[in-house]
């Protein structure tokens, strides 16, 4: 980096904070509240991690609130956001100001069961209080089964086009034998461990996995888990001739379970089997489409002018053919295609190139020029008409485009094509949770309890982390915001890339503050390259 002209990025996070400033309340009666207590999952085996949230609401004023929990003997809490002030010894949390009718207050903590705990059911209980107000039971969820199986699974893909293999990985827990049922059916399709399965047709599938311990057992099921896709194709016996001519058309789509066919681009459906054979009694090009289904899923495929008829007792012949000034090449490879259909009794009118036999009209140009970019094998077709009747001629390979370093002669040599990704990370990405802060009622001269602000370098490279604090609080924050107990605008810390520093916040109103009311302002961080 030039010291002389430095350059920096700059990555801008804010968070919005409150304070709800009373300078004079008088004294309320107590009012009464509820608390209740919800955990992320009641059923769980030794070693797991359930995230406990209480909240506490009060329905009146409500002075100095507190939560107290009581959990199992020798399960790990770790706090994971509060506003309030947690007493690790008594698992309490507290406030030092009041909650107004219709607010509430929140805890969140995770508790983790020893790895050693054994299978049984464990409560937890707990009570809320405030001042000069009778203690409530905390209500909601009370209690934590631990088992001595769980079952769990994950899978490579859960997409794709049929047919789909599909390569299942057990996540589960102390178990010893295992059941799988692939397609939702309630049969067992495989008791491996990790097994692989082939999904042949297309659909929505939901899978479910049963283990054993020997002593019990568990269930996952993952509704809706794979979906299997259709990708439609088809192919002609011939696409050209003389009328009446008749085509044998054959599905390539894997994984359909019907078809319908449209064999002259009307709109309208002209057959319903899978390899359906049609005749053509008129001269003209005919466009084709095929749509597949199965099970909820169907994909269509249409190749225009496929198939071209002419006449049988016209007077006039038509015969389409073409050259090329190369056939093979180096990517890209440029080729020049010559014309070189000829005409009895008539005059050929146009001319339709397909470069890639996609059924796609490429080029309708006499002697186009074409361009292909990728490595394969391409077959070409013409179709010329005079207005009424028309031919083709379809060169099958015609066109071989080889890998970096080879030469004129593609028998021999092999190209192998290795894929290539990569995942780019910005070099400056910082998140800061939670993205608000409420530092409660105050007066005058009064100082609010810390908050905790945790700030993630998610960027690649170490960044240096300032504040900045914008006010329409009448210089509220401005004067009395502090970070880690020093002066907003003096905080500056370096944080690792793809790691967490937290900054504790606190808010000391000043003593000739004479603001009341909400007071609102925003607190900025800035970050640059270390």
């Amino acid at each position: 980096m030039n010291s002389k002209n430095p350059k920096r990025i700059f990555s801008i996070l804010m968070i919005t904070f409150f304070l709800l400033s009373m300078l004079a309340m008088p004294a309320m009666a107590a009012g009464e509240y509820t608390a209740s207590r919800t955990l992320s999952d009641d059923e769980v085996c030794a070693g797991d991690t359930v995230r406990v949230t209480v909240v506490l609401t009060a329905n009146q004023y409500l002075p100095a609130p507190a939560i107290e929990e009581n959990i199992p003997s020798g399960w790990e809490v770790t706090e994971v956001s509060d506003t309030g002030t947690f007493k690790y010894e008594t698992m309490e949390w507290v406030w030092s100001g009041s909650l107004k009718a219709g607010k509430n207050k929140t805890v969140i903590y995770d508790l983790t069961v020893p790895e050693d705990a054994e299978a049984g059911t464990y409560p937890i209980s707990g009570v809320a209080s405030a001042y000069g107000v009778d203690d409530v039971i905390i209500a909601g969820d009370n209690q934590i089964t631990v088992i001595d199986v769980a079952a769990g699974f994950t899978s490579n893909v859960t997409s794709g086009d049929a047919p789909l293999t599909v390569k299942f990985t057990d996540t589960s827990t102390s178990a010893i034998s295992w059941q799988w049922d692939f397609d939702g059916d309630g049969n067992v399709d495989s008791t491996e461990q990790n097994p692989e399965y082939t999904y042949t047709e297309a659909g929505v599938y939901t899978v479910a996995l049963r283990v054993s311990d020997g002593d019990g057992s568990d269930t996952e099921t993952k509704t809706d888990y794979i979906t299997v896709s259709l990708d439609a194709g088809f192919s002609a016996s011939v696409t050209s001739g003389t009328a009446p001519l008749t085509v044998t058309f054959t599905d390539t789509t894997n994984g359909a379970v019907s078809w319908e066919w449209d064999f002259d681009g009307d709109g309208d459906v002209d057959s319903t089997e899978q390899n359906p054979v049609h005749t053509y009694t008129s001269s003209g090009d005919y466009t084709v489409k095929l749509t597949a289904y199965g099970n909820g899923n169907s994909d269509s495929v249409t190749k225009s002018d496929y198939i071209s008829v002419k006449s049988g007792s016209s007077s006039t012949t038509l015969e389409a053919d073409f050259t090329a000034n190369v056939t093979s090449g180096q990517a890209p490879l440029s080729v020049k295609f010559t014309d070189l259909s000829t005409a009895s009794g008539t005059t050929i009118t146009s001319w339709k190139w397909d470069f890639d036999n996609d059924g796609t009209i490429d080029s309708t140009e006499r002697n186009p020029v074409y361009i292909y970019t990728e490595n394969g094998t391409y077959t070409v077709k013409l179709v010329v008409s005079d207005g009424s009747d028309s031919t083709s001629l379809t060169e099958t390979g015609y066109i071989t485009v080889g890998a970096e370093g080879g030469g004129g002669d593609y028998d021999s040599y092999e190209a192998t094509a290795v894929s290539l990704s990569a995942t780019i990370i910005p070099a400056i990405s910082i998140e800061v949770t939670p993205g608000a802060l409420n530092f409660g009622t105050l007066s005058a001269g009064e100082q609010s309890s810390e908050h905790t602000l945790h700030i993630k370098n998610k960027g690649a490279t170490d960044t240096k982390v300032t504040a900045q604090v914008t006010d329409v609080a009448k210089g509220l924050y401005e004067d009395g915001l502090a970070l880690n107990s020093g002066t907003w605008d003096g905080y500056s810390n370096v944080v690792d890339s793809e790691t967490t520093e937290s900054v504790q916040v606190s808010l000391d109103v000043p003593d000739d503050f004479i603001g009341i009311g909400s007071m609102e302002g925003k607190l900025v961080f800035w970050a640059e390259v270390s």
